[in-house]
């Protein structure tokens, strides 16, 4: 009777199964229909459900970062400047 010895999974043995499933969803994205209506609901769902609360986050966000960059600005005497710094500052975070 053989002995069954196991051995420890190693990092690319995660590297593989990740290609190996990467390979396999390429294969079923071109092998069948495309459900273009279903893309269409599914990527629906996700703007709705998503929206609200990126707009609850960002709105905040970029206060914080205008009030900052203003203050900033103050200090170095350069206010007109603070809105096109704040713009910056936004788009960069």
């Amino acid at each position: 009777m053989a002995s069954v010895t196991s051995r420890r999974p190693t990092v690319l043995d995660a590297v593989g199964e990740f290609f190996l499933f990467v390979l396999d969803i390429v294969r079923a994205f071109f092998a069948g229909p495309f459900q273009a209506k279903e893309a269409v609901q599914q990527g629906w769902n996700l703007v709705r459900v998503v929206v609200i609360p990126t707009a609850l986050v960002s709105i905040p966000l970029g206060a914080v970062v205008a009030l900052q960059v203003g203050s900033l600005t103050q200090q170095l005497g350069a206010q007109s400047f603070s809105g096109a710094a704040s713009v910056v500052a936004i788009v960069r975070e």
